[in-house]
């Protein structure tokens, strides 16, 4: 069985991490503009000129996985509608799509855990970007992209070891697993 698996959440909510452990347990690809983007800064002694390259890069990586047929792991905040397209082909070329979504109580602290990221090397997200995204992508994965999904898992992912398991489910049909943390998530979503 083909999969498309979808690890979403809000910058700083811990997509990466949660990806690698995916990807390393069962072997398949990872896409994530932001990785692209730091192979291709890497290689080239013009730092600032592949930005755009990053872009057209992951769009045919993606083209690749998909007319190959191959299962793989694709990062995204979800605040945007592009992966609707996405997952519409997957859907026509029977691929199974999994869709991960993890989250943080608030926008405050998905910008702590990205100015520590930076401080360890990683990438500068703009305050003002973590907080729009942070709305939108709880939205866009509640109204939109779990309804498109064969199965979906939502994780708090607070500072254990172990992110929590919130809620399973298939489309619009769910089991909650933590009722006060499924609230938490709710309480945020634009009904």
């Amino acid at each position: 069985m083909k999969k498309l698996i979808i690890v979403g959440g809000a910058n700083g909510s811990g997509k990466t991490t949660f990806s690698k452990e995916i990807i390393v347990q069962n072997g398949l690809k990872f896409l994530n503009a932001d990785e692209i983007e730091k192979e291709l800064r890497e290689s080239s002694k013009d730092k600032n000129s592949k930005l755009l390259s990053a872009g057209k890069e992951f769009f045919r990586r993606l083209d690749s996985y998909l007319k190959k047929g191959e299962s793989f792991v694709l990062e995204s905040t979800l605040s945007g509608s592009y992966l609707q397209k996405v997952i519409q082909k997957a859907i026509s070329l029977d691929y199974q799509i999994q869709i991960i979504y993890v989250f943080l109580k608030n926008p405050t602290d998905c910008i702590q855990r990205v100015k520590l990221r930076v401080k360890l090397g990683g990438h500068h997200v703009p305050t003002e970007d973590i907080i729009r995204r942070f709305y939108r992508s709880k939205n866009n994965f509640w109204k939109e992209y779990k309804n498109k999904a064969d199965e979906w898992f939502m994780y708090y992912n607070v500072n254990t070891e172990i992110p929590i398991l919130v809620a399973i489910g298939n489309n619009e049909h769910y089991t909650i697993e933590q009722n006060h943390l499924f609230e938490e998530f709710l309480k945020d979503i634009e009904l």
